[in-house]
């Protein structure tokens, strides 16, 4: 883990002061080094602030090749090392002395442009090409990791540090009132953006150049649909996905510490979690589970139940070491770590305390990576929601009705009736079927209702069109294939959006965030399995429960996602008890509306006050 950073000017003259500036914003966690290279010549300068949590992060500083004269600074962790050395003619041994900075190097040096296209792996790189006079900047196919860049008159800037732009002068740090307004609402775009005027950020699985002739960006991967595995039959396709899921979480596991992996009931950090502790045999593999309260008589009626698959995973795998809080529910630590966290980034964002504890616990075992699950269920792990659409568009009846009555059985569908109901309305009369969809009780229906209810004045509603920005985010849900269910849920609704905020808080803490289930090889195969495989005879994410066989428990394995019940603190009021932070909001909320003691005044403030208390502390516009 590093952060990394580039200045491309032909106005400042370029100095160690200026790295200087870069570093200062890295203080917050700490770096094992710091490294640049400054090019006077031709007013370049990279630099970088390094982690060193893996055997091939050691000497992973800024590299420059000392036959071209490239230079790079790379914040990179790839999983095609061997494939790699081996279409370059690298020997093994060369290789162990390679770090993932200089390997990238060398594949630039072989392909230019075509690099990215390349590597697998969590990376954003940024190489100045001393011949050709540019910067060559690219950022991972998934965007786990992120990439920020603002040009100016002074030049360019690049760096996947927020703060950095801040320290160095770069950049003013002005609030976009779009955004704040965004934030306020609380139904913002589920796009990632910098909040600040004039940075902005890489796309995922896009390359950038930097020249005398400005930015030009292009994208370099898009998942496809392929033909790769036509002809294989159900069985080969599931031993094919095991195979690839346990490279993915194995590539997953270099680090020189201790590795940490969320574990809650669900399939996903159970699947994870199972295979990690099975590769690492003997080596402890610590686990973090909800709010990671210790069993205990005062709490053991509200947290027993939830926990009973989890104590189940402990038993299975010696070497799972689950870490609880010790800290009594309530009690106060000694810093708040969402205003830490905006304070030392630059960067505001809402983040749950429960995801800081994990932050806490995992630094305390000196761990330096925690794995998630998150991003399973938007492919790999996917429901096989729609396949009914499929189905009915297709005109095959009698599977259609086959798979309404294997649902109905497993408890997850309605009755026949109803289903063809549905189907007959949603295809045949769309604007009936979008009009019944906001009147029932489900997930459309309750996010207008926070709209409608929400504190934001009026006249910033009507001048950003929110409703009408909301009203096209929920009418995005409605798909008819599982394809484009998947679709929405890996690049429409924040996915994204919540991996960078996962990465760039737990940095604070100096852990690295991992995604197994985002692994590029195996979201290609999962995108493309038959959709059978997804919603089979009625039972949901059927191919990565087959995943699961001897790795969880058979109850974890076949379950539905409704058996597992556990506490909902989300209900849980938070009144308002010092104002003096809301005289930064008055212009945009109402605040006696923002006190009322409705169901939906509630969930605003759950949602809102951390976020309004470390916008107030930190904002500067």
């Amino acid at each position: 883990m590093s952060t990394i950073h580039a200045i491309y000017t032909q106005q400042l003259p370029l100095s160690a002061n200026l790295a200087d500036k870069i570093f200062s914003a890295s203080n917050y966690w700490k770096p094992d080094a710091t490294s640049h290279h400054i090019n006077n010549k031709t007013n370049v300068l990279l630099a970088k602030a390094s982690l060193f949590n893996t055997p091939h992060s050691q000497n992973d500083n800024v590299y420059r090749d000392p036959t071209s004269n490239n230079i790079i600074s790379a914040n990179a962790r790839l999983d095609n090392r061997a494939e790699l050395a081996q279409q370059l003619a690298i020997s093994e041994q060369d290789l162990q002395l390679l770090s993932d900075g200089e390997l990238i190097l060398k594949c630039y040096q072989q392909w230019g442009e075509s690099t990215p296209k390349q590597l697998l792996g969590d990376f954003v790189f940024i190489i100045w090409d001393e011949q050709k006079q540019k910067l060559f900047c690219a950022r991972d196919q998934m965007g786990v990791k992120v990439l920020y860049y603002c040009s100016n008159d002074k030049g360019t800037m690049v760096s996947n540090e927020h703060n950095a732009f801040f320290t160095t002068q770069w950049q003013p740090k002005k609030i976009k009132e779009r955004w704040l307004v965004e934030q306020l609402w609380n139904q913002g775009p589920s796009a990632f953006e910098s909040p600040c005027h004039g940075i902005a950020v890489l796309p995922a699985a896009h390359s950038m150049v930097v020249s005398v002739n400005g930015l030009q960006l292009k994208r370099y991967w898009s998942l496809e649909v392929k033909n790769d595995w036509q002809g294989w039959d159900d069985e080969a396709l599931i031993d094919e996905l095991t195979t690839r899921f346990k490279r993915s979480v194995t590539a997953r596991l270099q680090s020189n510490y201790p590795i940490s992996c969320e574990l809650s009931e669900g399939l996903d950090s159970n699947g994870i979690a199972g295979h990690a502790a099975k590769i690492l045999a003997d080596q402890p593999l610590y686990t973090l589970s909800y709010q990671c309260q210790l069993l205990s008589d005062d709490n053991r009626a509200v947290w027993e139940k939830t926990y009973h698959d989890i104590f189940a995973m402990h038993q299975l795998h010696a070497n799972i070491q689950p870490l609880w809080e010790t800290q009594k529910p309530g009690t106060q630590k000694t810093e708040n770590p969402l205003l830490r966290q905006a304070q030392q980034q630059g960067m505001l964002m809402s983040l749950h305390n429960g995801q800081t504890d994990y932050f806490h616990l995992t630094q305390q075992q000196q761990s330096r990576v925690l794995l998630s699950g998150w991003g399973g269920d938007h492919c790999v792990s996917a429901p096989g929601n729609y396949y009914e659409d499929e189905l009915f568009s297709q005109g095959r009846w009698l599977t259609l009705q086959q798979l309404i009555k294997d649902k109905l059985k497993r408890g997850r569908g309605t009755t026949p009736f109803k289903a063809w109901l549905h189907l007959v309305v949603k295809h045949h009369f769309p604007s009936l079927y979008h009009t019944l969809q906001h009147h029932r009780n489900g997930l459309e229906r309750a996010l207008w209702r926070r709209a409608t209810a929400s504190p934001l004045r009026p006249k910033y509603i009507k001048k950003y069109r929110l409703k009408q920005q909301l009203k096209q985010f929920i009418n995005g849900y409605q798909r008819t294939s599982v394809r484009g269910y998947e679709d929405r849920e890996l690049f429409e609704i924040g996915l994204e959006k919540r991996m960078m905020m996962h990465e760039q808080s737990a940095r604070a803490y100096r852990i690295e965030y991992r995604f197994p289930l985002l692994d590029v090889p195996l979201l290609e195969l999962a995108y493309n399995m038959p959709p059978h495989l997804k919603m089979y005879h009625g039972t949901e994410r059927y191919m990565f429960r087959r995943v699961l066989e001897g790795v969880t428990t058979p109850r974890i394995q076949w379950r539905r996602k409704a058996d597992v019940d556990h506490p909902n603190f989300d209900k849980t009021e938070l009144p308002i008890d010092n104002d003096d932070f809301l005289q930064h909001f008055q212009h945009y909320l109402d605040l006696e509306k923002l006190h009322a003691k409705t169901e939906e005044m509630q969930w605003y403030r759950r949602q809102l006050l951390p976020f309004l208390k470390a916008y107030a502390s930190t904002s500067e516009a």
